[in-house]
């Protein structure tokens, strides 16, 4: 029977943290829609995305992606890997990889403590094999 009770505990503490990015995803889309550019944000930081090498996006994501597009930032308080990770991905929820790892600690606190930070394509090139994606953080006033 305790497995049972471990089970559902398991299952509380998914269901708890799946409606907690679902709310920020929702929160970061008002913002989009919201606002017409920058007008209504705060500058913070331009950095290169990183892992997109390893998500295959050449078919999905290279031939739409253009400079200004939005770009979510989605905290990941729970990778196994990088404990203030944000992930990058585009507004219909396709990852395009993660803030570096060397810059994400503020960025995580931010949002933590309940700000919005989002992105926008700054450039990207695609040589055919490799993926290099720059986004500018904007912090949602």
């Amino acid at each position: 029977m305790s497995i049972y009770r471990n089970d559902d505990v398991l299952i509380t503490d998914l269901m708890d943290r799946i409606d907690k990015l679902e709310n920020q995803v929702t929160d970061l889309k008002k913002v989009f829609y919201k606002q017409s550019g920058e007008s209504h944000s705060t500058f913070l930081y331009g950095c290169e995305v990183r892992g997109s090498d390893y998500l295959h996006l050449e078919d999905k994501v290279i031939p739409r992606l253009k400079e200004n597009d939005p770009v979510l930032l989605i905290r990941e308080a729970d990778n196994k890997y990088d404990k203030n990770a944000i992930s990058v991905a585009t507004p219909a929820g396709l990852k395009l990889g993660y803030i570096p790892r060397e810059h994400n600690l503020i960025f995580s606190r931010l949002i933590d403590s309940g700000n919005l930070l989002f992105g926008r394509v700054k450039n990207f090139h695609w040589d055919g094999k490799n993926f290099e994606l720059v986004i500018k953080v904007y912090l949602a006033n």
